[in-house]
């Protein structure tokens, strides 16, 4: 509502000229997916301490495009915590692979993924295991994502011990780094073997 206001007693206290831009730009994205495809009502939530909407991250990823991204391509992302980096693919036949680096290591494993909507905002991924049967789809269900614009960062959001968090800060890339091969072997291999480096 902020960036939508012609206030009649100033903006409200602690509102700056950047939120009041995000918040334009919030509002200019509602008006032209509507109410349906923007996640819940902001009126109708209970914004209170105990809840758990006050730092729910607002995805400003549409379906289309967040499909378009990550279909076939690997996102790669550091945890917060974990110095080495973390990698998924997004396969064609609604599979993530994920190598996940833990400490010691790396992990791998499978989960089913879609793209569907999020709380807050336009789209997000939800994950389910691959022995159990599809979630019923909610719009409080998928991650919320986050694309900044001006690094081409990704960040994938998890709730995390009462607060949500980036679980994932990192970026989309068609290529398929040596260090993939060498940490992550069951990672499917979709390029040829490119010269990124790093850890």
């Amino acid at each position: 509502m902020a960036g939508n206001e012609p206030w009649t007693n100033g903006p409200p206290k602690g509102t700056t000229a950047a939120h009041q831009q995000m918040a334009a730009q919030a509002a200019k994205v509602h008006a032209q997916v509507g109410a349906n495809g923007f996640g819940v009502n902001a009126l109708e939530v209970d914004w209170s301490p105990q809840e758990r909407n006050l730092d729910y991250p607002v995805s400003n990823v549409s379906a289309r495009s967040l499909q378009n991204a990550i279909i076939g391509r690997y996102h790669v992302y550091q945890d917060p915590g974990q110095k080495n980096w973390s990698v998924r693919y997004y396969a064609a036949d609604g599979t993530t692979h994920f190598c996940r680096s833990n400490g010691r290591g790396h992990s791998e494993d499978k989960q089913n993924y879609a793209v569907t909507h999020t709380r807050f905002g336009l789209a997000g991924i939800l994950h389910w295991g691959r022995t159990v049967d599809k979630p019923a789809v909610g719009k409080d269900h998928s991650w919320p994502l986050v694309v900044d614009s001006s690094t081409g960062e990704v960040a994938i959001f998890n709730y995390h011990r009462r607060h949500w968090k980036a679980q994932g800060g990192g970026w989309i890339q068609n290529e398929y780094a040596a260090a993939f091969a060498e940490n992550c072997p069951k990672l499917p291999r979709v390029n040829a073997v490119s010269n990124q480096t790093g850890k």
